[in-house]
């Protein structure tokens, strides 16, 4: 079954209200010591009981990224659903999560320990202030220990070493910081999960302001009601390498079938709002040129996200929802205090007071995003209560989200 056959019958069946109806899917990154993302993990929770169906969500996780350049780790919340999962032949570069509370029923350690499951890997999960005994060491390929405190969990990972587990099998996860991170990497640790992107106090390095840039410029354009298309043509024709940049977004990001060979193009192949997408992408693009990739894919998934959600609420801006996702990260893209830069972009007065306040409907979207990236757990209880926006709908938003931005960064910056 090819990859996109699979992705479609995903969706099918999340159409159908056949699939997850009241549980959901959440995707977390895992990094290196360079901020760049070498694996993705996949959180299954709920619709224990629907076995028949664990086949597809199992291969679907390993294809979530639409390559098989990454590994996925395959999380779930129930012994139920582990069962479920390791019935199913998993694709050789997917690593089965089993924390250390799965880890004491009985039938999923007889089973370990049989080693009866072929073409399976599995990683113990478990909190720094626990010790995994040397015989439940033996049983797993990976580990990833939940950061508390320094002290913890460097006791830990010397437990592990001390374990004969070498360090390139280690992950934390609980990272908030870059400091972090050295100190871990001092140690030897590879990879990394946490809300480094969520927490700006630990993230933001310098003060904002506005200077006579290309890219500054580009940040004091009108994309409201005011929008003039003949400013973004002088920014952008001020550098033929930002007009290159410019082609490549507009082409990989338009819906248009003509290949758009000039600025002015796209605004008539395009039309205007999606002009307007594709300038706010191409600020996003520019500003994180060099910066790391699971930041910039953070915010493709969040602005496709939110567009989703937009759309589906018809409340008729589109485009509101999809830079209250895109600009959402747009702070840490630059590095700078998210206030300041808010109030110097002119953005509409929804638009503002979802990203900095989480408020409305776009609000409570952006929130639960940001929550998963924390705790892997998708909760949209929130929105839900606020909105006619039922699970399996927002189930199918979340992932072809996922899918969306894959495309996107996968166009414009590569796999």
């Amino acid at each position: 079954m090819s990859n996109q056959s699979i992705i479609d019958l995903f969706y099918e069946r999340i159409k159908n209200d056949e699939l997850l109806p009241d549980g959901a899917v959440a995707r977390r990154t895992i990094i290196n010591c360079k901020l760049e993302p070498v694996a993705y993990e996949v959180m299954l929770k709920g619709n224990e009981t629907n076995a028949d169906v664990m086949d597809e969500i199992v291969q679907f996780t390993a294809q979530i990224e639409l390559t098989e350049t990454l590994p996925s780790y395959l999380t779930t919340h129930s012994v139920n659903m582990l069962k479920a999962s390791l019935r199913v032949q998993a694709p050789g570069n997917t690593v089965m999560v089993v924390n250390d509370t799965l880890l004491q029923n009985p039938l999923i350690r007889q089973t370990l320990e049989e080693g009866t499951i072929a073409n399976h890997r599995f990683l113990l999960d478990f909190e720094d202030h626990r010790r995994p005994s040397r015989a439940a060491c033996d049983l797993f390929s990976e580990f990833r220990v939940h950061f508390s405190s320094m002290e913890a969990s460097t006791a830990a990972i010397y437990h592990l070493k001390a374990c004969q587990v070498d360090v390139d099998r280690i992950l934390v996860d609980g990272i908030n910081s870059r400091d972090l991170i050295d100190f871990f990497a001092g140690l030897g640790i590879k990879r990394f999960q946490g809300p480094i992107f969520s927490d700006r106090s630990v993230y933001v390095r310098k003060d904002f302001s506005l200077s006579g840039s290309n890219l500054n410029a580009l940040l004091q354009l009108d994309l409201g009601v005011n929008f003039d298309f003949k400013k973004v043509a002088e920014v952008v024709k001020r550098d033929i390498n930002m007009m290159y940049r410019f082609l490549k977004v507009a082409n990989a990001a338009g819906r248009s079938k003509v290949m758009i060979s000039s600025v002015e193009h796209a605004l008539v192949y395009l039309g205007q709002i999606e002009v307007k997408k594709i300038i706010s992408l191409f600020i996003v693009t520019e500003a994180g040129r060099g910066k790391p990739h699971a930041l910039l894919k953070t915010a493709f998934t969040y602005a496709a996200f939110c567009e989703g959600v937009a759309e589906a609420l018809d409340e008729g801006n589109v485009f509101h929802g999809y830079i209250v996702g895109l600009f959402s990260v747009l702070d840490l893209i630059l590095e700078v205090n998210q206030k300041n830069l808010i109030a110097n972009l002119g953005l509409p007065e929804d638009v503002e007071l979802a990203i900095l306040y989480k408020q409305g409907p776009l609000g409570l979207a952006l929130q639960a995003l940001e929550n998963a990236e924390i705790s892997g757990d998708l909760d949209f209880k929130a929105l839900r209560s606020c909105s006619n926006l039922e699970q399996p709908l927002l189930n199918q938003l979340y992932l072809k989200a996922l899918k969306q931005a894959d495309e996107i960064f996968t166009q414009l910056i590569g796999s």
